[in-house]
């Protein structure tokens, strides 16, 4: 569409192409030869083997070492989408069963909560996605094997008040 746009001597922008697609729409000219390329640096290879060895998308971006956030997760399902990579064995996708996530034997999990500062840290290391239902499998699964519950998240987290005496109050609430 971008070098139709140019063969007519037309600005090139969103609205310019939005028009031109309506109107060939309309004079019911087939658009299906024309090629978008759209350069990505997550290469088919790569998706496959993220895609591969994840059970979410949630695992797929931590596979590349892509952050959560910023539209991240849907462009990375558009990719896989495109591609027409199997996402069968994801724990979300329709018809799988309510148990379908991994089931991680004790070596496993204690890696995992090893050292780790929140469960969120724990699911991105198991390659789990980031859900309530989630949470509470994995927080299920480290009780059955007599694991911490919450393990010691943050060791070095911020102190507690070990003093008797009440909190020190700022001198604007004490009006």
């Amino acid at each position: 569409m971008t070098v139709l746009l140019s063969l007519l001597g037309l600005n090139n922008s969103g609205g310019r192409r939005a028009g031109l697609k309506r109107k060939i729409a309309a004079l019911g000219i087939d658009t299906g030869h024309f090629r978008r390329v759209s350069p990505s640096k997550y290469t088919t290879e790569r998706l496959s083997a993220a895609v591969g060895a994840s059970t979410s998308i949630n695992g797929v971006l931590n596979y590349l070492g892509i952050p959560h956030g910023g539209g991240a997760h849907s462009h990375i399902s558009r990719r896989i989408k495109a591609l027409g990579l199997d996402i069968s064995h994801f724990s979300h996708v329709q018809g799988a069963s309510a148990n379908s996530h991994q089931q991680f034997d004790r070596g496993t999990l204690e890696r995992a909560a090893d050292g780790a500062r929140s469960m969120r840290e724990i699911l991105r290391r198991l390659g789990m996605p980031e859900s309530g239902s989630a949470r509470e499998k994995i927080r299920r699964r480290l009780h059955a094997y007599g694991l911490p519950n919450r393990p010691n998240f943050g060791a070095s987290g911020s102190a507690r008040r070990t003093s008797d005496r009440p909190p020190r109050r700022h001198a604007r609430s004490c009006r």
